[in-house]
């Protein structure tokens, strides 16, 4: 995973690719999974990068850390133009466990 932060700001596709070496040997690895998600968003590709937030907030521990993820996933949707996607995503986030919703 650091050598993933090395090349993430000079060659996103070879840190994604090193952080993705990671994976096949620890498919929840959370350090890579925010990794990949990070870099691949910061890079443009939304989808590699709600994939892997995807993963990370389904083994999210609690309530308060599945929003947080979710919430980079809305950013990244959001950034890339898919307002409707993110706003949808983020309406059905349950906040804190606590059963509210954003309103619609």
């Amino acid at each position: 995973v650091a050598l993933a932060e090395i090349y993430a700001a000079d060659d996103p596709g070879k840190a994604v690719a090193e952080l993705r070496r990671v994976l096949e040997a620890d498919k929840v690895n959370a350090a890579a999974l925010e990794g990949v998600g990070r870099v691949a968003g910061a890079s443009g590709d939304a989808r590699a990068a709600a994939e892997a937030y995807d993963q990370l907030a389904a083994q999210a521990k609690t309530p308060a850390e599945k929003v947080e993820v979710l919430l980079k996933v809305g950013r990244i949707l959001e950034d890339k133009g898919d307002r409707d996607q993110a706003i949808q995503l983020l309406a059905a986030v349950d906040l804190e466990g606590l059963g509210r919703r954003f309103p619609r």
